[in-house]
């Protein structure tokens, strides 16, 4: 293997380890993206004025 595989193994490896041991951590990285995720498309949602409209109940006039 080349040097720089076995340290990006290495830096997995630890980094599962940190996970394992500490469960807040890993709610945590699970959590934080969902919660942007959240955030995001209520302000697109807002900033866009999307609205929900089930197709082929309005027609369009071209």
């Amino acid at each position: 293997m080349t040097g720089w595989l076995i340290a990006m193994r290495a830096i997995i490896w630890r980094e599962g380890l940190r996970f394992v041991h500490q469960r807040e951590r890993f709610i945590a990285a699970l959590v934080r993206p969902l919660v942007w995720l959240l955030v995001f498309a209520v302000g697109f949602r807002a900033a866009l004025g999307l609205s929900i409209t089930p197709p082929y109940q309005t027609y369009i006039t071209y």
